[in-house]
């Protein structure tokens, strides 16, 4: 990928992120108790695993975001700095545009029973991910490190781990409308 301007990126992640959030709150707020605890008959994780998912990850990233962007020492840079993925972050935000499963790495894995209000859980943790992106406008993506919470020894930038947080919850909406859609998914 090439270099681009880190506003652009931002800007990108922000409206990706705004337009899941849409997408899942209008697919995921009709639905029942029972709806969001279905489990494919395969085994397969139901909506609201995919729900609880995605908050152990944010979770995971957010104590290692907090502190490369809000605090007053960090490396600063323009907003027109360029930036770009590192091999790892690149590798990993492609692979979440892929359709080809992937396994949670166990540190990732919901837990047995999700937490009560998942989906307002889920959308409170999407609000701080986009105040984030909008604080780290003046914060030098490219330069700024950290390991990623499933692998210590993957350093990747913070462009890169605010990318992965927003593609990941795309890629897992698309999960969400194909458990809806199987065949068993209950009526009510």
């Amino acid at each position: 990928m090439l270099a681009q301007p880190q506003v652009v990126y931002l800007e990108a992640l922000s409206r990706t992120a705004r337009e899941t959030d849409a997408r899942v709150e209008l697919l995921v707020r009709p639905l029942s108790d029972s709806q969001l605890g279905w489990h494919p008959t395969d085994g397969g994780w139901s909506i609201a695993d995919v729900l609880e998912h995605l908050c152990v990850v944010y979770d995971s990233y957010d104590p290692l975001l907090a502190p490369r962007i809000d605090a007053p020492d960090v490396r600063r840079a323009d907003e027109d700095a360029p930036w770009s993925p590192t091999l790892m972050g690149g590798m990993l935000v492609r692979s979440f545009a892929s359709d080809r499963k992937l396994p949670a790495p166990k540190i990732f894995r919901p837990a047995p029973e999700p937490r009560p209000d998942v989906l307002d859980e889920f959308l409170a943790r999407e609000q701080q991910l986009l105040e984030r992106l909008a604080r780290a406008r003046t914060v030098d993506l490219q330069r700024v490190k950290l390991a990623s919470p499933a692998a210590r020894l993957i350093r990747i930038n913070l462009g890169d781990a605010l990318g992965i947080l927003v593609q990941h919850a795309r890629r897992h909406f698309g999960q969400m409308a194909r458990v809806r859609a199987r065949v068993g998914f209950p009526a009510d």
